[in-house]
């Protein structure tokens, strides 16, 4: 069974049925002589998965409804192949219209609420086996988020940013894996500055330096020129991140480093727009152990074209490839897939405003 969800109402008359408004649009001619569509409300067992008042609806019961998806099957007809009316019908016996559903923010609310129980529970029994009489025997658990209101009041380590001595080691060591690069002291502990010494937004920051260089064979671009780009890009296209996009204290160097990564990747002529397509992808995605054979249908089988645009993602940092065997599995940051919800987001909004 199929459940389709949407937070908006249909008016549904006495009869069950949904009367339909004729409106200048393309695609009135699907239904212009049809008044109406014959629904059928259902419940279902999985009421419960959403708690909210909202309504389940089936279409098996009506013949205007094949008409309708008949008409739009010949419209994109090149691209689905044929449809016939036997097969609409036989499909619409497994679809649910579910109407009246959570919001996105009432759904990632239900969704917080439901991990924080099962976090909650879950610490509490391990709980019992730290807290046994013998200690010499008790197991230890290390538990990490960064929401911390997720877990039971118990000891806290706060893993902040680097101290500045460590932020300049990291940059000094992985610049100088750099062939030809020249590094200036104090451009390093300017960079560190910058990054307010944040280990994600440095990463970032050696991994593009690092991939702008190899394509250059004399190495000329430096850490300055890298401080120019994001004094550049903080000052005009800083994204602006509402609710519940929230990334703390280091929102500024985070989302700037990204942004600048992002558009480089983007500008690659040979595989930057199939880069953001899959990263598209990723962000929505459970982050860790994600099979790099699932998009080899977007590349039309083609695994050289999917392998490059990959390596364009991982030398930028943006993933972790790792190889078991045959199958190349994919690692996403959580940062990363939460950047481009919301570039996705914003774009589809734009897209929306222009048509």
């Amino acid at each position: 069974m199929a459940i389709v969800y949407t937070n908006i109402d249909i008016n549904i008359n006495d009869c069950g049925q949904l009367p339909l408004i004729n409106s200048i649009v393309p695609w009135k001619t699907w239904y212009e002589e049809i008044k109406s569509i014959q629904l059928k409300e259902i419940s279902l067992d999985t009421d419960n998965v959403l708690p909210c008042s909202g309504k389940f609806y089936m279409f098996n019961d009506d013949d205007n409804i094949v008409q309708i998806i008949k008409r739009q099957a010949e419209l994109f007809e090149e691209k689905i192949g044929e449809i016939t009316e036997e097969e609409i019908k036989e499909a619409l016996k497994f679809i649910v219209y579910a109407v009246r559903q959570p919001s996105d923010y009432q759904l990632t609310e239900i969704i917080k609420n439901d991990l924080k129980k099962y976090y909650e529970d879950y610490v509490h029994y391990c709980l019992k086996y730290v807290n046994q009489p013998d200690k010499s025997s008790r197991p230890y658990f290390l538990f990490t988020s960064r929401n911390q209101n997720c877990i039971p009041d118990i000891t806290k380590i706060n893993l902040d940013a680097l101290n500045k001595e460590d932020a300049e080691i990291l940059l000094k060591t992985e610049l100088k894996k750099i062939k030809n690069i020249h590094l200036n002291e104090s451009d390093v502990a300017k960079l560190a500055k910058v990054l307010q010494n944040f280990p994600l937004a440095l990463q970032q920051a050696i991994a593009y330096i690092r991939s702008k260089n190899t394509k250059s064979l004399d190495g000329n671009y430096s850490v300055k020129n890298y401080l120019i780009e994001f004094e550049n890009k903080k000052k005009s296209e800083l994204l602006e991140y509402p609710p519940p996009f929230d990334f703390g204290a280091y929102k500024q160097v985070t989302l700037t480093t990204f942004d600048i990564t992002i558009s480089e990747i983007q500008n690659d002529q040979k595989n930057g727009l199939n880069a953001i397509k899959i990263l598209q992808f990723l962000a929505y995605l459970y982050a860790d152990e994600i099979n790099a054979d699932m998009f080899l249908s977007y590349f039309k089988n083609n695994v050289k074209v999917r392998d490059e645009t990959l390596y364009l993602l991982e030398n930028y940092s943006m993933i972790t490839i790792t190889k078991i065997n045959a199958m190349s599995s994919i690692k996403i940051h959580r940062l990363v897939q939460t950047v481009f919800q919301h570039k996705f987001k914003k774009a589809t909004r734009n897209n929306r405003k222009n048509n």
